[in-house]
């Protein structure tokens, strides 16, 4: 599966200082749940939009609470897609 869902969930954003929900895993779903299993450091690329149109797109670690959550939220969406 190469598909990339959506952090539903929020996650901190360390270059905003606020908790965003516009994210993506830089590993696909299937490579993202094992390095979580695996307790490896996961990425999200944030892709903020501001007025005008301008983009500031980066990334960050998540914190092990967010990857617990990621986790059931991969897990869950495999689910139902398989």
């Amino acid at each position: 599966m190469n598909e990339k869902i959506k952090f539903l969930n929020g996650a901190f954003c360390p270059a905003c200082q606020a908790v965003v929900l516009d994210t993506q895993t830089v590993l696909s779903d299937d490579d993202t749940l094992s390095a979580i299993k695996r307790g490896e450091d996961v990425q999200l690329l944030h892709h903020p939009r501001f007025p005008g149109g301008t983009t500031a797109d980066h990334s960050f670690s998540l914190t092990l609470d967010e990857k617990e959550r990621l986790g059931r939220q991969l897990e869950e969406h495999m689910a139902r897609v398989r």
